[in-house]
C-alpha cells in the first residue's frame, strides 16, 4: 500500500528534476551562442547564423541534434536594432555592429515520464513546451571590415 505512492512520488520528482535541468541546459546554451555571435565569427562552411546555431547545439549536450547540420526548427537567431527593439531586422544587414542578437531555443517539447495528473493517459498528450532565450549587443569589427554572411 505505501509502495505504489512513494513509487509516484519519486518518479514525479525525478520527471520535474529533468525539466528543469533541461531548461537550464537550454539556457546555458543559448547564453554561449549569443557570447559566440558578438565576435562574428563563422565555422567553416556556414554563415553567422548557422555558425551560432551549431554553437548552441554543441552546448546543449545533443539534446538538439547533432553538430554535423544546424537544427533551425528549434533553435532561432534573430537580429534588432538597438533603438527600435520592437521589430525584427531581417536581411543580410541584421548583423552589423551595434544591432542587438538574440538566440532562442523554442518549439521543444518534454513529454513527461510520470503520470501526474493521477488518471491513465498517454505520455504526450500533455508535454511541456520548454523555451530559452539570450540577447547580446553585437560588438565592433576590427579595422571596419564588413560582418560575415548571414
Amino acid at each position: 500500500m505505501v509502495i505504489l505512492p512513494t513509487f509516484a512520488l519519486v518518479l514525479g520528482t525525478v520527471d520535474c528534476g529533468v525539466a528543469l535541468f533541461l531548461k537550464s541546459t537550454f539556457q546555458n546554451a543559448v547564453r554561449e551562442g549569443a557570447r559566440y555571435a558578438i565576435t562574428f565569427q563563422t565555422q567553416g562552411g556556414y554563415c553567422m547564423d548557422d555558425s551560432i546555431r551549431l554553437v548552441v547545439q554543441r552546448n546543449a549536450m545533443g539534446l538538439l541534434g547533432g553538430n554535423a547540420t544546424p537544427n533551425r526548427s528549434k533553435i532561432a537567431v534573430k537580429y534588432y536594432n538597438q533603438a527600435d527593439l520592437s521589430t525584427e531586422i531581417t536581411g543580410s544587414s541584421g548583423n552589423f555592429p551595434g544591432n542587438i542578437v538574440e538566440v532562442s531555443v523554442t518549439n521543444y517539447q518534454w513529454k513527461w515520464l510520470s503520470l501526474l495528473s493521477g488518471t491513465y493517459e498517454l505520455r504526450n498528450a500533455t508535454p511541456l513546451s520548454i523555451v530559452a532565450f539570450s540577447s547580446d549587443r553585437l560588438g565592433g569589427l576590427p579595422g571596419g571590415s564588413l560582418p560575415p554572411c548571414r
